[in-house]
């Protein structure tokens, strides 16, 4: 699984739009992300991540791919 498919994944109807604003990354930056254009950070994929209320054990199962 890809990091774009793990956000669009975790998603549950959240807006891209209201993403950016939770996180504080661009709504250019977040599409790009969720399209597979671009990698978020470290940062940033941690803050999306806190955005989407993805648990520790959701973050372990995805690197452990």
């Amino acid at each position: 699984m890809t990091t774009s498919q793990f956000i669009n994944q975790n998603l549950n109807g959240m807006s891209l739009y209201r993403l950016a604003q939770l996180t504080g990354i661009g709504r250019s930056s977040i599409g790009k992300i969720c399209r597979g254009i671009q990698e978020p950070s470290i940062v940033n994929f941690k803050a999306i991540c806190k955005a989407l209320n993805v648990s520790d054990f959701e973050l372990i199962n995805f690197f452990k791919q």
